[in-house]
């Protein structure tokens, strides 16, 4: 059980995240698409979660808070720890060994895609280890400070945590990723804009970026959905193109947001494919430890089975959370009574893994 203390902090680090990737509550980040910020939220919740557990198993141990925190302390804490995890973040990001290690996943990326967009690839890395390095200081350095009983994190269990936190880590920060990427696309539209009542000049949803013409485009579902643009060129009116993964595609026509309607077994079956993502990658933490378990026979069986059942609850979690969230596309009673017995039957489910946790 944790400390009031520990639950203020868990709560701290829930509003910081926020400020660490975008200087704001991510409810205040302009997005055309609900469902980017639904599925950050999601994710949050669950690395939250994970960090929960880490808390419980090293003993975190912080400094009695003697004075009442009010939401008004809470979100001003939030936020000066968020700009300290930032500045932690670009002191070590900027660093000889920090600027290897990049270098050597953009040698990755490049060997994986031969048409690679170099210059965005390496602006996306850096933006990234950046993230990786801040989340690291503000959720773990303060905490291993604070714990009494690190030696855990080197058992089974602590493993299996460790390898959760990074999967869940490494999730959420490509999902801020896309939103601040939208939140950049449509400042540079407005821009563009601005230029196109300028100049007079025929330019339909395309923006800027160092010095070239590129679509707009706008998220749907979680996925980039390019906005219909075109672009005069040399007096002719050609299709305007959009960098996908460094290869040039051609902008097509987006849906439309406020259309998206889904019906009760649609909502379902998404629930499911999100909560057995989040199961699949949690349990690759199992099988890393399977390798090298210090455990034999029956034990090792159990041991196995109760980290594989934690890994069938957090996705079992985050499907009824999403399932939650995507009820609000429901047309009709019917489709939410389809997700309330759904919702039930997760319950149950859950509560079947439970027997297996030890």
């Amino acid at each position: 059980m944790l400390s009031k203390e520990s639950k203020i902090r868990v709560l701290e680090n829930f509003y910081a995240l926020d400020y660490v990737f975008f200087g704001k509550s991510v409810g205040q980040v302009e997005s055309c698409c609900p469902l980017v910020k639904e599925e950050y939220l999601a994710i949050k919740g669950a690395l939250l979660s994970v960090f929960v557990e880490m808390l419980k198993l090293v003993d975190h141990t912080p400094k009695a808070i003697a004075e009442t925190v009010d939401s008004k302390m809470l979100m001003k804490n939030a936020r000066e720890s968020a700009q300290t995890a930032r500045n932690n973040a670009q002191r070590i990001v900027s660093t000889d060994k920090s600027r290897a290690n990049i270098k050597e996943a953009l040698k990755e990326k490049i060997k994986e895609d031969k048409n690679l967009d170099i210059s965005e690839a390496i602006e996306r890395q850096i933006r990234e280890q950046a993230f990786s390095l801040a989340v690291d200081s503000l959720l773990l350095a303060r905490a291993v400070s604070e714990s009494v009983d690190l030696e855990k994190l080197n058992d089974w269990e602590g493993t299996i945590i460790e390898d959760s936190y990074k999967i869940l880590r490494d999730n959420l920060i490509e999902s801020a990723y896309e939103i601040l990427y939208e939140e950049d696309e449509e400042e540079e539209e407005e821009d563009e804009k601005k230029k196109v009542t300028e100049t007079g000049e025929v330019r339909q949803a395309a923006t800027t970026r160092r010095g070239k013409v590129v679509p707009a485009y706008t998220s749907v579902r979680g996925k980039k959905v390019p906005k219909k643009a075109v672009t005069t060129r040399r007096g002719k009116v050609v299709p305007a193109y959009k960098s996908v993964r460094g290869k040039k595609v051609p902008v097509g026509v987006p849906l439309e947001e406020k259309a998206i309607t889904y019906s009760g077994s649609k909502v379902i079956k998404l629930a499911k494919q999100y909560g057995k993502a989040i199961e699949k990658k949690l349990r690759t933490g199992c099988e890393k430890w399977s390798v090298k378990a210090p455990f034999k026979g029956q034990e090792y069986r159990d041991k196995m089975m109760a980290c594989k059942a934690k890994a069938a609850i957090k996705g079992l979690q985050s499907s009824a959370s999403y399932a939650g969230k995507l009820s609000g596309q429901c047309p009709d009673l019917d489709c939410k009574k389809k997700i309330q017995n759904y919702l039930i039957d997760v319950r149950d489910e859950i509560k079947d893994n439970q027997s297996y946790v030890k």
